[in-house]
């Protein structure tokens, strides 16, 4: 049932950032009652049967992001807002081969931003 509210709170067609504190606010102003466990514990089962990514930022912070097409992401480290970078807007080349009897399953690359002075 809790996890129920989660999934209709996800599932508005936009793709979204957030952390888990930020849906349990939302979900708290919208006087569903979850708690913060169950919202972390569906979250992170989200991600396992991937149907969510979880994009580690700064001081091991997790943000959670609902577009689940090939992309990367700019963090600003001073507003703490995470932008999708489409796919194809970054190249890669040379990279080294992995070691023996492994492959690469995936590449994540998240930018760090600072604001200019």
């Amino acid at each position: 049932m809790q996890r129920n509210l989660v999934v209709k709170q996800l599932l508005n067609g936009k793709n979204k950032h957030f952390t888990a504190e930020d849906l349990y606010d939302e979900m708290k102003f919208k006087k569903k009652n979850i708690s913060l466990a169950t919202i972390y514990n569906t979250l992170h089962s989200f991600v396992e049967k991937k149907i969510l990514k979880l994009v580690s930022v700064k001081e091991g912070k997790a943000i959670f992001c609902t577009n689940m097409n090939n992309h990367y992401h700019f963090f600003n480290r001073k507003t703490g807002k995470l932008i999708d970078i489409p796919y194809e807007k970054i190249k890669i080349k040379n990279l080294p081969k992995p070691p023996k009897g492994t492959k690469i399953d995936n590449i994540e690359i998240t930018i760090n931003l600072n604001t200019k002075n």
